[in-house]
């Protein structure tokens, strides 16, 4: 287990008399027979350091995730320990690596989960072999358990389906860039994007975080908070990011309709809009000056994105100077779209909170994605700064 001694961790042990009940000492408050412990602790190192752990382990932040089948003699029961590190680490293989037919076989299992019906059907794998999730993380001398989760291999892979299609948005970096967004991204990849250095991840976010993958319940404020918190930091508003806000703001407004994976110029909420109105600002802004030191991303999103009222003013006045360097044609398609943006909304809301600044981010996303993807509809200046 990453992090634990190197000596050796214990799940079981009792050093505080809180620990204890009706005056019993040691194992006597949880007794299992030596043969029982000898076989559990045998089975779990083997899960953790064996010849064959890789496709029994996988490691988020200072959680360590063991996995096992119930019944290997089923068919499929190894294909699907197999999978399941790849699938939930994100670990996917490289396309020119040795093994590239497992990442076909995996890339089509996962694409055929997403697309609905019954992904099972044509790979070897029984849907009614149980399998077993165990998260252990280090304290001190003794291990914790963050989660524990039975199912069958049928009911993980619906809520896997589930999970991904929350997920599912579009990507900044498509296949055939230098580096593509990962078209199915596992959960350490999601929790990387909630601090600045892996040391600095809640421990608790990561169990959190899997319990609702494997629960299908809703994500963890905290996953959205620390998100947030991240992207006015740093003002980068990533593929990762946005898709992982959606996913949270999908499940906590589970009868309001789902988020759209791409643009949505329908979308009433004025956060939304407010996030569309603010790409289309910078974008107006990068068309007319080019690169400069600091755009207004840089500048206003972190305000922006809080305090709509008191920041947007003042970028629509700065807005009205770079207009007027861009060419009549890229003037009058851009002032469309902000008049499209500004259609349904009333007024600009003083204080926008955690669900809106999610919202707004998405927004951003979206309307900047679009704005990127047009090239044909791309300004040209007709002066420099």
């Amino acid at each position: 287990v990453v992090g634990a001694q190197s000596s050796g961790a214990k799940i079981v042990g009792f050093n505080c008399d809180a620990f204890t009940s009706y005056g019993k000492e040691q194992s006597h408050n949880a007794p299992v027979s030596d043969a029982a412990a000898f076989r559990y602790c045998t089975a779990l190192n083997a899960l953790l350091s064996g010849p064959k752990s890789r496709r029994h382990r996988f490691g988020l932040a200072d959680t360590t995730i063991v996995f096992w089948t119930g019944e290997t003699i089923r068919v499929g029961a190894s294909t699907a320990e197999d999978w399941f590190s790849d699938m939930f680490s994100g670990n996917l293989p490289a396309e020119d690596a040795q093994d590239k037919a497992k990442f076909d076989d995996v890339m089509i299992l996962l694409r055929a989960l997403r697309e609905g019906g019954n992904a099972l059907k044509n790979s070897e794998i029984d849907a009614g072999v149980p399998v077993y999730l165990l998260g252990l993380a280090p304290n001190a001398s003794r291990l914790a358990v963050r989660f524990w989760h039975s199912e069958t291999i049928g009911g993980f892979f619906d809520n896997l389906k589930c999970h991904f299609d929350d997920l599912r948005m579009v990507r900044e970096f498509q296949e055939g860039a230098k580096t593509p967004d990962r078209e199915f991204p596992g959960p350490r990849m999601l929790l990387r994007e909630t601090a600045r250095e892996p040391k600095d991840i809640s421990p608790l976010l990561e169990g959190a975080l899997m319990r609702a993958i494997l629960n299908r319940t809703p994500y963890p404020d905290a996953l959205a908070a620390a998100i947030v918190r991240r992207i006015r930091a740093d003002r980068r508003i990533s593929y990762l990011r946005a898709a992982t806000l959606k996913a949270w703001w999908i499940r906590k407004h589970s009868t309001q309709g789902k988020l759209s994976v791409s643009l949505d110029t329908k979308r009433p909420e004025p956060a939304y809009r407010l996030g569309r109105l603010f790409a289309a600002l910078e974008k107006t802004q990068q068309d007319a000056l080019g690169d400069v030191n600091a755009s207004v991303r840089d500048k206003f999103y972190s305000a922006a994105s809080a305090t709509p009222a008191v920041v947007f003013p003042r970028i629509l006045r700065n807005y009205q100077h770079h207009l007027g360097k861009l060419s009549v044609g890229a003037r009058i398609h851009r002032e469309t779209l902000i008049q499209e943006i500004f259609g349904d909304l009333d007024a600009m809301p003083n204080h926008l909170n955690l669900e809106d600044q999610a919202l707004f981010a998405i927004g951003y996303y979206h309307q900047r994605k679009d704005l990127f993807t047009k090239k044909a509809d791309k300004p040209n200046t007709t002066e420099s700064e």
